[in-house]
């Protein structure tokens, strides 16, 4: 049986949360308390594989930090968009490539789009990573 879209986001959201003091919310939010990591599904697309054998799903993963300046808010994401280390989100989604058992596999591809972001009254800095997962 193929993972559902929600099924799918709450697997990535479990491995992400495994990053010590990075905060993960499942959906799209105007409230934040950074660092924190918002999954967005980006597109579903179907019959990727022969008779419907593989779905794949794209999310968005936007790393959100705060931003004192330009230098150190930078800083602050280079943990998380490293390709491994204890708060490499690539590492903490690609270690178990089956997500707990959900789906057939998962691959974070990107991270672009490094911009500051207004909330609430207040700037961050914020970086958008793609991850594919295959259902």
């Amino acid at each position: 049986m193929t993972a559902t879209l929600s099924q799918a986001a709450t697997a990535l959201g479990t491995a992400i949360g495994t990053i010590s003091g990075l905060r993960v919310v499942a959906h799209p939010t105007d409230a934040i308390n950074p660092p924190v990591a918002v999954i967005e599904p980006n597109s579903v697309e179907y019959h990727r594989a022969f008779a419907n054998g593989l779905t794949q799903m794209t999310f968005t993963v936007t790393v959100i930090v705060s931003r004192v300046t330009d230098r150190l808010a930078l800083a602050n994401l280079d943990p998380y968009i490293a390709t491994d280390g204890a708060s490499s989100i690539r590492a903490a989604i690609e270690t178990d490539q089956t997500l707990g058992g959900v789906v057939q596999a998962v691959k974070m591809t990107t991270a672009s789009q490094f911009v500051t972001v207004a909330l609430a009254d207040a700037s961050y800095f914020a970086v958008q990573t793609e991850v594919i997962v295959y259902a």
